[in-house]
């Protein structure tokens, strides 16, 4: 047979009797190598002039090239805007920018959406194969800016339950709000208006500017109300409560500003949990708000001994998951802490196996106490219908021989069908214990 290559990242996929006395070697350089550079290989990129950079026309199959990296640092002057055309699949992307001058247009051949990078900026981006989005919290506040970024600041104040008093200043002028001395006493203000004094008392007799309490105690007073300027509660919970102010008006303005900013990356949707459990399901997550998902999986363990993690997904929301012959193809890039390596593909799968070869005492899940799954799992874009599912991935778990096995995986849901909900199992048995975390990561 002969040798194909995956359409995103180009990698080999040696048909059955090919390379005989070679298989080793060739999938060390098509295969793992080309992984890792997907994964974490850097590439710097000279862009100068004001000729477009077309990317798309130097990808090699089965080996490196630029297209491929994880991370590119684009160099140099550019003398005008630029486009940078990438290959029509897949792909995240960190841009690094190192070049002055103008801006570069990441985008395709046949234009889709686009994302302009400007010099010195820094950006996590992915495409879906037609268009460009970039991941970053662009629409938080930031706390370098002190909140000036803030749309309408008179909102934000109502919103905070603040009242006009907020924006008044300390004086004994006009429109200004009387504050205590030093010594706890009231500064020479003009007290001719004030009404209701009572007479009597040695109080009455002192001047405004100059009142003194000696001894004694005051009991009897009655919370002033929030009409009379007052916040009619005699606690400070209290008084925050009646005023309506939020949970945010405890925080420091550094915390709230270090959410806001959480807001616009990755959002925690869900967390499963398993205990004794035969599948852990994540259902109404999937929505249109997010392009990418992210399931991070925490010491996942078998209960019973050999297993391999699965993955199957489900086209109406989890009523059903699709388990039939050829519903899935992937691939498990294995490697035990003795330097034993193996590779194990199926194209006619009935569910997406991403760690661990099942009833395999050498590659399969151990069920012991200090063993479990750990790692992560991104799916692209699983509500679009033009390109099949796919995901890719890398774990870490022990064998029955009490050896570490990192696992690099990748495989798709064969299908151009929207996905809109994922099941997690093990080969046979339960799940006795562990969690997985599903984020969403914003479109734009």
């Amino acid at each position: 047979m002969t040798t194909t290559y995956t359409e995103s990242l180009r990698l080999a996929l040696q048909g059955d009797g090919d390379n005989p006395e070679t298989w080793g070697a060739v999938a060390n350089a098509s295969i793992i190598s080309l992984i890792e550079e997907a994964i974490a290989g850097v590439k710097e990129i000279d862009i100068t002039g004001i000729s477009n950079i077309d990317l798309s026309a130097t990808v090699q199959n089965g080996t490196t090239d630029d297209a491929r990296h994880a991370v590119l640092v684009l160099g140099g002057v550019l003398g005008a805007n630029i486009d940078i055309i990438f290959p029509a699949v897949p792909k995240v992307y960190i841009i690094k920018a190192g070049f002055v001058g103008y801006t570069a247009t990441l985008t395709h051949a046949t234009p889709g959406p686009e994302v302009v990078i400007s010099p010195n900026q820094t950006a996590l981006v992915f495409t879906d194969g037609v268009g460009f989005y970039e991941i970053s919290p662009s629409a938080a506040l930031l706390a370098a800016n002190n909140l000036s970024d803030l749309a309408n600041v008179a909102t934000a104040r109502t919103n905070l339950g603040l009242g006009t008093a907020a924006t008044l200043n300390v004086g004994t002028t006009a429109n200004k709000i009387v504050q205590l001395t030093a010594a706890g006493k009231l500064p020479a203000v003009d007290g001719s208006l004030l009404t209701g004094l009572s007479s009597g008392g040695t109080m009455s007799s002192q001047n405004a500017d100059n009142v003194a309490i000696t001894g004694g105690t005051i009991t009897g007073i009655t919370d002033l109300a929030i009409a009379d300027g007052g916040t009619g509660a005699s606690t400070a919970a209290a008084a925050r409560a009646n005023l309506g102010l939020g949970t945010a008006a405890t925080q420091n303005t550094e915390d709230i500003l270090s959410q806001a900013a959480n807001a616009g990356d990755m959002v925690l949707l869900a967390v499963k949990t398993a205990s004794s459990s035969t599948t852990l399901d994540f259902t109404s997550n999937i929505t249109s708000e997010y392009g990418t998902y992210l399931f991070i999986v925490h010491d996942i363990r078998p209960a019973t001994d050999n297993r391999a993690l699965i993955i199957r997904t489900s086209t109406n929301n989890g009523t059903s998951y699709d388990s039939g012959t050829n519903n899935y193809q992937w691939l498990q890039i294995q490697t035990k802490t003795d330097g034993t390596t193996q590779t194990i593909v199926d194209s006619t799968s009935t569910g997406l196996s991403i760690a661990g070869q099942d009833n395999n005492a050498g590659w399969g899940v151990d069920n012991g106490a200090g063993s479990g799954i750990a790692g992560h799992i991104y799916l692209y874009n699983p509500l679009g219908i033009v390109m099949p599912k796919r995901l890719i991935g890398e774990f870490i778990y022990r064998n029955s021989s009490n050896l570490d096995v990192l696992v690099k995986c990748a495989g798709c849901r064969d299908s151009t069908a929207a996905v809109d909900a994922v099941r997690f199992l093990m080969g046979s048995g339960a799940m006795t214990s562990g969690k997985i975390y599903l984020y969403g990561i914003r479109n734009s």
